[in-house]
């Protein structure tokens, strides 16, 4: 299914508390940017606009609109609530800020399978990856039931949406870092050697 760049909002997750990476992680510089500025990037290809869900102002130098939490004090979960809630188009495409090295073509593939679903999910291995995702701006209901209900896993927020996995087992062969995410200073350490 073919998504136009208007009907789509790309929406970088920068909330969480990094409590064991010590800092901000989507402010670290990895080859000489942000990481935040890599996600940001692989959205602005596609998306009519890329607004940061984060409470924290430093992000600011970016240029881009911030949303802080709705709801605080609630993780990821409140990030997409946060994100849903602002957008204005049909379509919000979501990524992690510690995730430098998706690709935008996942989400082509994502856009592909989404057809009259509520949102798209990579997965590889029998492994789905809640914070790289595509959402049908009217799963915003869903998500505010399940906070309500006080349930704050993503993963059960996927059993209840009527979600598409998207399998990207094979490509991790070519694109082994694709989805991996940098959490703590010997993962980022580890990156930057690698560069």
């Amino acid at each position: 299914m073919k998504i136009d760049k208007e009907n789509l909002t790309g929406i970088i997750l920068a909330g969480g508390k990094s409590s064991r990476m010590g800092q901000d992680k989507g402010l670290m510089e990895l080859d000489g940017k942000p990481m935040v500025l890599h996600v940001a990037d692989v959205l602005q290809s596609f998306c009519s606009e890329v607004i940061i869900s984060t409470n924290n102002t430093a992000y600011g130098f970016l240029g881009k609109e911030l949303v802080a939490d709705k709801v605080k004090g609630k993780g990821p979960i409140a990030g997409l609530h946060a994100g849903l809630s602002r957008s204005q188009t049909k379509w919000v495409a979501f990524i992690a800020c510690d995730t430098p090295f998706v690709q935008p073509w996942v989400y082509e593939q994502l856009m592909e399978h989404v057809a009259n679903a509520d949102a798209a999910f990579p997965m590889h291995n029998g492994k789905t990856e809640p914070l790289i995702a595509l959402f049908r701006q009217s799963a915003l209901s869903k998500v505010e039931e399940q906070m309500a209900n006080g349930d704050l896993k993503i993963h059960r927020l996927i059993e209840t949406l009527n979600a598409v996995k998207v399998d990207f087992t094979q490509e991790l062969h070519a694109f082994p870092n694709l989805f991996n995410n940098i959490n703590t200073p010997e993962e980022f350490a580890h990156y930057l050697k690698k560069r």
